[in-house]
């Protein structure tokens, strides 16, 4: 909250006579010509494509030069404290930027209050954020100022996380997407469980302070049902606790790695389609389904192909967050977090029997970029970026989910904001007294799975397989083109144009496709980021630009269409056993 008085006061400039204000003893423009001031920081500052934050409105003429430069691939957000002045001069300029869409002018009493307008600009931009201060705006607002560079910074170390992790598991994403298919026709679905019971729930994650909570797990083990996020199966063994139902949801080697030594087929297993399919082909036990939310075009595909809504779980930074949002989907009774440290605990990276259970050293410190913050009692503990984008989500996902039964009770690590501290104990003696009527796996038991018709997947199947040979055929079209000739006749040449507009009209349908614009999502990222427009691009440059990013989504649509055929195939001679073993 801003709570600043100041001295106020208006003067002309020397060139031009235009307002001047004067705030204690800064002046917010220059006082002998503002407007070629306002004009060199633009010309100094703006880059084309990126999204520009301005902190300090002044008297408004740093924005009009940027209104004047702004092109339509652009951003412009303008932050201006509020503090008592007379804003009558203002007003053209904001009457401007609020009728602009590429342009959000936001007056704050709190820097938070922008925070909700950054994840989806900066998901767009990425790195490409130019940060520009008004004139003496830093010394008036310096604690604003700093809270906002901290703000920008966390965003984007949330953005390019996200980012990398696209970038990192896009292949094998779509693999165990296609692959885990055949066995999802024959798990339970989500959806079949949403609010079904009413017994307290645990959910277990790995962070270091999850040991001290051992002896009284296994104290009131038939008291409630225990949720075990991913990796932190191996500690919970190594303590000889076995969970009611381990959650998993990551689609790379590591996570593999985890379940590779052991065999949990007797404990249910809840997965999305993203997760490992050797995770889902090892274990040969109960399984329970579901979608995520933010994978739009393959939740409706999947929902089609398995004739039924699986139900979906809210988007997360980690299993965790996913273990949460199913607990409180499966019950409507009492749920809490313990090892959901979010830090460095003890200077330790997981609790003791995980797999990549470790100790900080000044490289890891360095390497993930970790700062310092409170812990829950106050002292200071290191956590990272990635932590912290875990706990945004947790806080967002309570925001959202309105509840009122949710604790944490981890004694280690950071609070999170909108799930209230409880001790373990307080919240076992309040909640778990009473042995459950019946376990988990006895419930799921009954439940039943899926049932699909076999013949018509496969025939889906087949449809796609045969579309993306026409894919293949019009990319190779293209490309052709492409290797025949330079990039003077991309713009030249009608006969050039010509064909590859034919290619284009023949793509069209199969990009619209959702299963197809899942399986084109990094192509279609790195189309958006690279290769942008430079600061004065030539005509030359500009033509140049074009021809590599053309002929590199061509080169990526032909790839991705290569890959995604040797997955279905494989999920085809699948289907066709499973048809054979029925007949």
């Amino acid at each position: 909250m801003i709570d600043k008085t100041f001295e106020i006061d208006i003067k002309l400039s020397k060139k031009n006579q235009i307002p001047v204000t004067k705030v204690d003893q800064y002046m917010l423009h220059s006082l002998y010509n503002p407007i070629l001031e306002a004009e060199k920081i633009v010309e100094h500052n703006y880059k084309p494509n990126h999204v520009h934050i301005l902190f300090g409105l002044g008297d408004g003429y740093i924005a009009e030069a940027f209104l004047r430069q702004l092109e339509d691939e652009d951003y412009l957000i303008i932050i201006e404290p509020k503090f008592k002045r007379d804003k009558s001069h203002l007003l053209e300029v904001i009457k401007r930027a609020k009728e602009l869409k590429n342009v959000s002018l936001i007056c704050v009493d709190d820097i938070e209050e922008v925070e909700l307008l950054f994840p989806q600009i900066f998901s767009h931009y990425l790195r490409r954020v130019q940060i520009i201060v008004s004139p003496n705006y830093d010394k008036l607002f310096s604690s604003e100022y700093k809270q906002l560079l901290t703000s920008i910074k966390k965003n984007m170390m949330h953005q390019i996380i996200n980012s990398n992790t696209l970038r990192m598991f896009a292949h094998s994403w779509q693999k165990n997407f296609v692959l885990n298919l055949a066995d999802a026709a024959t798990s339970i679905p989500l959806s079949s469980l949403n609010q079904n019971f009413d017994f307290p729930v645990i959910v277990a994650s790995g962070g270091p302070s999850l040991i001290k909570q051992i002896p009284l797990l296994k104290e009131h083990r038939k008291n409630f049902v225990l949720i075990c996020a991913g990796s932190t199966i191996n500690s919970l063994l190594k303590y000889g606790i076995e969970p009611d139902l381990i959650v998993s949801i990551d689609g790379g080697d590591p996570n593999y790695k985890h379940f590779e030594n052991i065999d949990v087929s007797h404990i249910p297993l809840a997965y999305s389609l993203t997760i490992h399919n050797k995770i889902v082909e090892k274990h040969r036990g109960t399984h329970i389904v579901f979608n995520l939310m933010s994978h739009i075009p393959t939740k409706k595909w999947t929902n089609k192909i398995l004739c039924q809504d699986i139900g979906e779980l809210r988007d997360g930074q980690s299993v965790a967050n996913y273990a949460l949002n199913l607990a409180t989907y499966i019950t409507s009774g009492a749920v809490c977090l313990v090892g959901q440290d979010l830090a460095y605990t003890n200077q330790a990276t997981h609790a003791e029997g995980n797999n990549h259970f470790g100790k900080l050293t000044n490289d890891k410190i360095e390497q993930r970029k970790m700062v310092l913050v409170d812990d829950i009692k106050g002292n200071p503990v290191y956590t990272d970026y990635a932590f912290l984008g875990m706990k945004k989500a947790f806080e967002e996902f309570m925001n959202q989910s309105n509840l009122s039964n949710v604790f944490n009770c981890t004694e280690g690590g950071i609070p999170i904001e909108n799930i209230p501290n409880q001790t373990f104990e307080v919240f076992l003696d309040t909640f778990c007294n009473n042995k459950l009527n019946k376990s988990l796996i006895e419930v799921l038991e009954s439940t039943p799975s899926l049932s699909v018709d076999w013949a018509n997947f496969s025939d889906q199947v087949e449809e796609i397989l045969d579309n993306l040979d026409n894919v293949l055929k019009s990319t190779q079209k293209a490309l052709t083109s492409f290797e025949k000739h330079g990039y003077e006749d991309l713009f030249s040449n009608p006969i050039v144009l010509s064909k590859l507009e034919e290619v284009d009209e023949e793509l069209k349908p199969f990009l619209e496709d959702e299963f197809m614009f899942y399986f084109l999502q990094e192509v279609i990222f790195q189309f958006s980021h690279n290769q942008i427009p430079v600061k004065n691009e030539s005509e030359e440059e500009y033509k140049q630009r074009v021809y590599i990013k053309s002929k590199y989504l061509y080169e990526g649509i032909k790839e991705v269409s290569v890959i995604t055929k040797m997955y279905l195939s494989e999920l085809k001679s699948r289907l066709q056993v499973t048809i054979e073993n029925e007949r």
